[in-house]
């Protein structure tokens, strides 16, 4: 998959304007609010990390090079950061499920972090479950 500007500004948008929908509804006070603050803060830096590595593959790096290899390396663990966050609302419409998919070298590392996930999201849902009986 090829990554673009317009991938990343795209996903930008539909991140933030979830993140602001949700911060206009919080008070300043809430805890919730600091979780925001520090969900935007990271989608700003893997949003910022991802332009630069762009900007910097554009300028002519020789493709197959370490740089280059470094490079993309590093573009796609931002696109994976921003992919990670914004799944959170792929239930909903304006999500581009085709597009906006994490990019992985590593199968194994994938799986891997796949399977965490899964077990980390369904502890929490019985933790959840417990707490409300």
């Amino acid at each position: 998959m090829d990554i673009t500007a317009a991938d990343v500004e795209s996903l930008k948008a539909f991140l933030y304007q979830r993140i602001d929908a949700l911060l206009i509804q919080t008070p300043d006070a809430d805890p919730m609010t600091r979780a925001l603050r520090a969900l935007e803060a990271l989608a700003s830096s893997a949003v910022g990390s991802a332009e630069w590595h762009l900007e910097q593959l554009a300028a002519g790096v020789e493709p197959d090079s370490p740089l280059w290899l470094s490079r993309v390396h590093g573009l796609r663990s931002a696109w994976s950061d921003l992919v990670s966050a914004a799944r959170q609302w792929s239930d909903e419409p304006g999500f581009d499920a085709y597009r906006w998919r994490e990019v992985e070298t590593d199968p194994k590392r994938a799986a891997q972090h796949h399977l965490q996930e899964a077990e980390r999201r369904a502890a929490l849902s019985s933790q959840r479950t417990a707490e409300q009986a």
